[in-house]
């Protein structure tokens, strides 16, 4: 359950930053999910009870920035098969590829297809992300010295900015693309709509709607 949380903070926090898009180097969100799964199978509550109930999901975001911004290992590999392991990049045969930008590359067995690839491989400015998670670290951290107050947030703004386009207008973006919300009901997502939308007839339909009152050409004999 601490999983999708952390995927939705995530991907505003990379968004904002425009490292969303493997295509451009970034982390996309496959690629995201797998990197977020390891993360909470090697974290120490999976496998204590007592420090599971203890464990909030600002916890787990501190110890998310910690682990991949200073304390993981860039040079093996990552696999989530069977519980999730790290193995020797020689093992897969990956080790030829050699690092990216800055001395890091990340290297990410897919749980999907055969033979399996490695998922990190696009992600060319991993440098660039280990570098923002370890500023994330710092950032938490630094709230956690200085004692904040109980009314300052850990997210906004030093992690998440409240005033762009994807957090302020996200009740907007969520009813225009209600097919897109596979976990909301159909009728709930349209009543958030603007009338208008609902309204406002497609140009087939209303083509279609036309043509059904027109009388059928004859047919020359």
């Amino acid at each position: 359950p601490q999983m999708r949380p952390l995927l939705v903070f995530m991907k505003y926090f990379l968004l904002q930053r425009g490292l969303n898009d493997t295509f451009t180097g970034g982390m996309g969100s496959y690629l995201l999910c797998n990197v977020v799964l390891h993360f909470l199978q090697r974290h120490p509550s999976l496998r204590d009870q007592r420090l599971h109930t203890s464990t909030s999901l600002g916890h787990l975001l501190f110890d998310l920035m910690k682990y991949y911004g200073r304390d993981f290992c860039y040079d093996v590999g990552i696999s989530v098969l069977s519980g999730g392991y790290t193995f020797r990049r020689e093992d897969r045969g990956w080790a030829a590829k050699g690092k990216g930008k800055g001395g890091v590359q990340l290297c990410l067995e897919s749980p999907l297809g055969s033979p399996p690839s490695d998922l990190g491989a696009p992600c060319f400015r991993m440098h660039i992300l280990r570098n923002l998670f370890h500023h994330a670290y710092h950032c938490i951290s630094h709230l956690f010295v200085t004692q904040a107050s109980a009314e300052d947030s850990l997210l906004c703004p030093l992690l998440l900015d409240p005033a762009h386009g994807v957090i302020t207008e996200r009740y907007t973006l969520m009813a225009e693309q209600p097919m897109a919300l596979a976990s909301m009901r159909l009728q709930g997502c349209t009543q958030d709509m603007a009338p208008e939308v609902l309204k406002e007839p497609t140009t087939k339909s209303a083509r279609m709607d036309d043509l059904s009152g027109a009388p059928l050409p004859e047919l020359a004999v």
